[in-house]
Order: structure tokens, then sequence, then C-alpha cells
């Protein structure tokens, strides 16, 4: 028996209908992006909460920290409506997470999609340089093949 050819399984895979732009879209391909694009806003939102604080911390040298976040400045008001924001936003990314791991891909791109995620979540941080190398080229060897 053969082994199959790359370019017979991709042919194969474009004639079942799986990858084919507008034959069958994956639903998790849209929710993977807005999770994606809020979750770039909450770390947008933490960022300038950071440069809030450090004029806060500028402003009021004479008071304490505690006293300055419970005070009237205006770098105050506008670092606790970010907190309520980003409190909004977080419990909107954990929904979507949930709903998410919960939804079956019904095409690689949704698989890709998901892992996309994964990877958006654990950053290279959070891995080992080899096997953060390993499964970001696995990601980019299926995107290419997909």
């Amino acid at each position: 028996m053969t082994r199959p050819s790359r370019r017979g399984i991709v042919t194969g895979l474009a004639v079942a209908g799986v990858g084919a732009v507008g034959w069958r879209t994956d639903p998790l391909v849209a929710l993977v992006k807005t999770w994606i694009a809020d979750r770039e806003a909450a770390s947008a939102l933490l960022i300038e909460w950071g440069r809030l604080e450090h004029w806060q911390s500028l402003a009021c040298t004479a008071t304490s920290p505690g006293q300055a976040r419970r005070g009237d400045f205006s770098e105050t008001r506008e670092m606790r409506t970010i907190d309520r924001r980003h409190e909004r936003l977080r419990r909107k990314l954990t929904r979507a997470a949930e709903r998410i791991i919960a939804t079956r891909a019904i095409t690689v791109e949704g698989a890709l999609a998901k892992i996309e995620m994964a990877l958006k979540i654990l950053e290279p941080m959070d891995c080992e340089e080899f096997s953060w190398g390993l499964i970001q080229g696995g990601f980019d060897d299926l995107r290419a093949l997909g």
C-alpha cells in the first residue's frame, strides 16, 4: 500500500469541503478571533491602568498609596473605571473560553483556531523553550497545510 501524498491529502480535504472558504465555515474561527481581540483589549486596559498608576504616584508623593486609591484624583477615577471595564471583559473572556472549549471543530481551521487560542494563552514565558518551539512550529505547519 502506497502512502498518500501531501498534495492528495490537501486535494481530498478541499473536495470534502474541509477548509474551503464559503463551503463550511466553522463558528469556532469567529469565536476565537473575537476572544483574541477581547483579550488584547483587556491587556490594553491593564497597560493604561499602569500608566495612570504611575502618574498618580507622581502626583501624590505626600499621601500614602491607600489614601491615593481612595482619593479623588482624576487618575484614581479613571483607574476605577478601568477596573470595572476590565472585570466585565474578564468575565466575558471566561464565558467565551468555556463556550469555545465546549464547541467541537468541524473544519481544520476551527481546530487550528483552538490551538491558536491556546498559544495566545500560554505565550512563550509559560513554556519550556523547546516545547514552545514545537507547538508553534506544529501550528505553523498545520496552517500552511490547511
